[in-house]
């Protein structure tokens, strides 16, 4: 190839680049993400409620609720930890969530209609969070924000939220 041709290409190489790096920052800086139809793979997540509360009805009196916030762009990690919170909860905790002990929960912090518990559970980011229920009030809650730490590995990460939340189960009898 001659050097005419070689640079000729390289700078059509470095455009294409230029560009779509620009479409990707655009993308992500300027569209609203309410107007993208929602990526989520419905398969590993439960159901997105649209009260701002938890159906009460279905749990017991002294509970344990497991919420999984994310927002309206769904990455590829986002999935993972919400899957592998759904996984840690339902093969830890199949009694628990059978007699409504236990309940998990996906919603998106970015809606307006869960805007309580951005501020209750003073959220920043995509986090799991647990809730302990007394006589149907909230007792206390935590952030499980290791998860993030955990990303890489998926039997740790399943075990921090199985050993936390059975440590906010056991906080129920009290």
């Amino acid at each position: 190839m001659k050097p005419k041709l070689k640079t000729i290409f390289a700078i059509i190489l470095v455009l294409f680049l230029v560009v779509s790096v620009s479409y990707m920052v655009k993308k992500e800086l300027f569209d609203d993400p309410s107007k993208e139809k929602d990526s989520t793979d419905t398969s590993i997540i439960s159901e997105t409620p649209d009260k701002s509360q938890p159906d009460l009805n279905t749990l017991a009196k002294d509970a344990v609720v497991v919420y999984y916030f994310h927002g309206y762009y769904r990455c590829r990690t986002c999935l993972t930890i919400e899957a592998w919170t759904r996984e840690a909860v339902v093969s830890g905790f199949p009694d628990e969530l059978r007699d409504g002990r236990l309940k998990f929960l996906s919603y998106n912090m970015q809606d307006p209609v869960n805007e309580a518990y951005v501020n209750d559970f003073q959220l920043a980011y995509y986090v799991v969070v647990l809730e302990r229920i007394k006589d149907g009030e909230r007792k206390e809650w935590k952030k499980l924000e290791k998860i993030w730490d955990l990303i890489k590995d998926e039997d740790a990460f399943i075990k921090y939220v199985q050993d936390e939340t059975r440590i906010c189960l056991e906080r129920i009898e009290e």
